[in-house]
């Protein structure tokens, strides 16, 4: 029997086989419109305080076998570690999921050298097995960098805080020496209009969260803008992925329990 992931999008419909992994189970999302209820009233959201900007989760259906459990690969943001996704995985195992971390440093290694690791770290660690990639800040770059280059795709993306584009910070803090000594070439990359305009993004589940808790007001950089701190909401934004605010800071967006709630909600509906 097969364990896959198709997905339903605008009429389009994508499938592909995972794995053979035993007896198959089935689950199934009807595609239906932002915030309309099914026949139970559910609108498919777990309650929250997060707003949701732009289109919600388009509609798609997972098949598992009952031997799979899901695994979620984390990958941290710049000049942090594993231990800033510690909350989070906590969170997912409480769901059943395991989580996965992916270590890097920007100060000794290349661009090139760290997504060519992270390709390879996925595909061995992964195989055939149905996963979720999750990203905070550069993580995300990474994971858009790798993300046509895998041998399986993701079954869905969480994009935490993510720079959609070169950001004011980085375009700021790029000609300066010390940044360029802690952040090496991946920092100067994140200021590149082309290289950031160019990434690709998933065909898969994809979704975006934003920080909006930063300072606002003539005091702050970023005027009367939604930000976290350090990307403002609309520099968070990835062309054609949905995006949740939430109101934390830069560094503690991925601490956001809506996060693990909707990766939870998508994974749990195979067991529903």
């Amino acid at each position: 029997m097969a364990c896959g992931v198709e997905h339903q999008q605008g009429g389009d419909r994508q499938q592909r086989q995972v794995a053979d992994l035993g007896q198959e189970r089935r689950c199934q999302r009807q595609p239906r419109r932002d915030g309309e209820a099914d026949r139970s009233g559910n609108t498919g959201w777990l309650p929250n305080s997060g707003n949701v900007i732009g289109k919600g989760w388009q509609g798609f259906k997972i098949r598992l076998a009952g031997a799979c459990r899901v695994r979620v690969v984390l990958v941290h943001g710049m000049g942090r570690t594993p231990l800033s996704m510690l909350i989070l995985a906590a969170r997912l195992r409480r769901r059943g999921l395991t989580p996965v971390f992916f270590g890097y440093s920007v100060t000794f290694e290349s661009f090139l050298g760290c997504t060519e690791r992270l390709r390879r770290f996925i595909d061995l660690r992964m195989g055939g097995s149905p996963f979720i990639a999750v990203g905070h800040s550069l993580g995300t770059v990474l994971l858009r960098s790798v993300y046509p280059q895998l041998r399986k795709p993701p079954v869905a993306c969480f994009f935490i805080a993510p720079p959609g584009q070169a950001c004011r910070a980085a375009r700021t803090l790029a000609p300066h020496r010390l940044f360029k000594l802690a952040t090496g070439q991946m920092g100067q990359l994140l200021a590149n209009p082309e290289f950031m305009d160019a990434l690709p993004v998933p065909d898969c589940p994809t979704r975006v969260y934003a920080g909006n808790a930063g300072p606002v007001g003539h005091l702050s950089p970023f005027g009367t803008e939604p930000n976290d701190g350090i990307l403002s909401v609309k520099e968070a934004t990835i062309p054609g992925l949905p995006v949740t605010t939430v109101r934390k800071l830069h560094t503690f967006v991925m601490n956001a329990p809506i996060i693990a709630d909707e990766i939870g909600q998508m994974v749990g509906a195979i067991d529903g």
